[in-house]
């Protein structure tokens, strides 16, 4: 698994990506955009009405031994990009990865998505969009406060 993560590190970092291009890791046409100020987000590329599931995906879950073997064999610029695109949603003991582009979702406090972690033993996560979105509008989630739902 740290292996995994280590190439697809080294191959984001070595392949700078042009934008605009399509997005991976939505079930929905999505596509990566440069941002006024926060770098690249992810954008629609078409009406999406509310409550549409737009992501079903699976991350590595690291524990914190797991990342600090991580970040021994990484050199500084990928421990330094696996640091910006890791988030850990449940305190530093439980650090999830994705080699998905849903990383490349910026914050809001007004988000258009909204979350549905499964926190059983299948680590994946459900999000669904929070309003109607149309091309151009930019998929955002609420880091500090996921707007949960339940699981039928």
């Amino acid at each position: 698994m740290l292996q995994d993560i280590q190439l697809i590190i080294k191959s984001r970092l070595q392949n700078k990506e042009t934008y605009p291009r399509p997005a991976t890791g939505f079930t929905v046409t999505t596509e990566l955009r440069l941002t006024e100020d926060k770098g690249v987000g992810v954008f629609a590329t078409e009406f999406i009405p509310a409550d549409t599931q737009v992501l079903d995906y699976k991350y590595w879950q690291l524990d914190e031994n797991q990342v600090h073997s991580l970040l021994k064999i990484l050199d500084r610029q990928s421990g330094k990009y696996f640091m910006s695109h890791a988030w850990y949603n449940w305190g530093l003991d439980r650090i999830h990865y994705t080699d998905y582009d849903i990383i490349m979702m910026n914050h809001s406090t007004q988000p258009t998505l909204r979350d549905s972690d499964d926190t059983t033993d299948i680590v994946a996560e459900l999000s669904f969009t929070a309003r109607d979105l149309y091309p151009g509008d930019e998929f955002t989630e609420n880091y500090h406060q996921l707007v949960s739902t339940k699981l039928a």
